[in-house]
């Protein structure tokens, strides 16, 4: 597997959300007299449970997600309906509207952020489809698999269906797990089921799977992602000596971010040269969410969701000249499965290997970097 697509794995299945367990420095004071109405409504969808907090330097949850930790951790109950908003709004249970014939009918599933170890099981109750779930009772302390996990579990196939209009119900089960370091004693809430109940997720199956997920080319969308492209540099020691390793970056800002939303960017990045491609390589597909109202995150750009580094770069950008350019084209590899997307980039665009670079510097200033992780914010 490719290690892009195993750093996208992680980011994919909230990693960070049983990781981070630090509220935000200044509590949570607008949602402690709160309705749990109220907060419930203030919860982002599962995959932004956490946010930048500058006075720390240090991710820290989500404000709304704090408080209903609190609450849970507290025992405090949920009712039915409640349970269901929580779950369908924040998008832990997830499908599309449109569904095509051709393909297995399936589901994205991501543990809550607000518990801290949560597991959650759907059960069809129609018997030829097959259960699905996501997350653990049992934390240890390493990651390994966590990537392999996230695909896993963000896309779940439970079986056919036929063309027509669907409501499909399925028996849930919400448990609360522990760490394998876990004191009995200790005052962290007991393990153990949290909620049984029922959750029907509507769907029309098309025919075509180009009305169920179509292609899209769009020029707003296109400029976005245009000035979303840059060409960074990082500097590591080899055997003594400086190595510069060009890399082509996406990382766009929370007002692209908002253009990009709901569209599946699958890329192909090709290096060109006076005009002929000289190296080509894919990014894992993406799908940016419509960022959240700033707060004290608010300097700080979405993640990077995608790099590649390039061997035939020159070391400097002065050296490329004018005669280099890189080529972006949307691909639908890999895109249909990203199921918080409605559609997918079908476009091309180029740009001159010295803007993306002028990009890159304008994001983060014209230092090298020592290194380059897929979850970095510049």
């Amino acid at each position: 597997m490719n290690i892009h697509h195993c750093i996208a794995g992680l980011l994919m299945v909230g990693f960070a959300s049983v990781a981070i367990t630090r509220p935000p420095t200044d509590e949570p004071k607008p949602f402690r007299r709160a309705s749990l109405s109220t907060v419930i409504d203030a919860l982002p969808n599962v995959r932004s449970g956490s946010l930048f907090d500058e006075q720390i330097g240090e991710q820290v949850l989500h404000p709304a997600v704090a408080e209903l930790r609190r609450r849970l951790d507290r025992s405090r109950s949920m009712t039915d309906a409640q349970w269901r908003r929580a779950l369908l709004e924040t998008e832990s249970i997830l499908t599309r509207d449109v569904w095509p014939a051709n393909r297995s009918f399936a589901v994205y599933m991501r543990e809550p952020s607000w518990i801290s170890i949560a597991m959650v099981e759907l059960r069809p109750r129609r018997r030829h489809l097959t259960p699905a779930r996501t997350g653990t009772t049992l934390v240890g302390s390493c990651a390994l698999g966590i990537g392999q996990r996230a695909e896993r579990e963000t896309y779940q196939e439970l079986g056919p269906l036929l063309l027509g209009e669907h409501r499909i119900k399925f028996n849930v089960t919400v448990h609360r797990g522990t760490t394998m370091y876990r004191v009995i004693g200790d005052g962290s809430p007991q393990p153990g089921v949290m909620w049984r109940g029922v959750i029907t997720l509507p769907v029309r199956v098309v025919e075509s799977e180009l009305e169920a997920f179509p292609p899209v080319r769009d020029a707003k969308l296109e400029r976005a992602l245009r000035e979303s492209i840059g060409l960074a540099y990082t500097s590591s020691a080899r055997r003594g000596g400086a190595l510069r390793v060009p890399t082509i970056i996406v990382q766009p800002t929370k007002e692209q971010c908002a253009v990009l939303a709901k569209t599946a960017l699958s890329l192909k990045v090709e290096l060109l040269d006076g005009g002929a491609v000289v190296e080509t390589k894919m990014l894992p597909p993406h799908c940016y969410d419509a960022p959240e109202p700033p707060r004290r995150d608010s300097a700080a750009l979405p993640p990077l969701f995608g790099f590649e580094r390039f061997e035939t770069v020159p070391p400097t950008a002065e050296e490329a000249g004018s005669g280099w350019s890189v080529r972006i084209s949307g691909t639908d590899e890999g895109a249909f499965r990203l199921l918080n997307a409605d559609r997918y980039w079908s476009g091309t665009i180029e740009l001159p290997l010295s803007v993306a670079r002028a990009q890159a510097i304008e994001r983060s200033g014209p230092e090298d970097r020592e290194s380059l992780h897929a979850n970095e914010t510049w």
